[in-house]
């Protein structure tokens, strides 16, 4: 997915946006949307990954979570393709699984914001401070406007020192 991080944003958004209008499409509609779902989180993955390569080794975190997180979520992308029409709402355990995926999702946006906003000022930052970050990934056709860049520009400056590969 590292190739998702040299292209501008409106490359990107086009992307996904071609990938969201082919969703509606009928019987190939929810691979489409999967397909969507991979490409999303992968660019969120590269984003962290980057970004988290770039600062210091003082302010890097554990990135097992993050990891296990966007695993997580793909797995059940795959998951609720399979089996989405046959998960019903009465189930006792299926609000339970849906809820994990959520917190996975917020997490991984949270993580991915943290380590832009520490890229970008060069410190260890908070939620709180990365709370703008943290809203462009979850309203991502909007954010691809502020993330790219600004995730670009930190690559420019720092792109001596950083190793993009996946650790996944």
């Amino acid at each position: 997915m590292k190739f998702l991080l040299s292209l501008k944003a409106w490359q990107l958004f086009l992307i996904f946006f071609l990938f969201m209008m082919f969703g509606i499409l009928p019987y190939v509609g929810q691979l489409i949307k999967m397909i969507w779902w991979f490409i999303y989180i992968g660019w969120i993955y590269s984003v962290g990954i980057a970004m988290r390569n770039i600062i210091p080794g003082r302010f890097k975190p554990n990135i097992i979570y993050f990891q296990y997180c966007c695993l997580f979520t793909c797995i059940m992308a795959v998951v609720f393709y399979v089996f989405g029409n046959n998960i019903s709402g009465n189930d006792s355990m299926a609000w339970l699984v849906v809820l994990s995926f959520f917190i996975s999702t917020f997490y991984i946006f949270s993580f991915s914001a943290r380590m832009l906003e520490s890229a970008i000022l060069g410190k260890k930052v908070g939620f709180l401070d990365s709370i703008r970050s943290f809203f462009f990934f979850w309203f991502f056709p909007f954010g691809f406007w502020y993330i790219q860049p600004a995730m670009q520009r930190v690559l420019t400056k720092y792109e001596s020192k950083i190793n993009v590969s996946p650790d996944l």
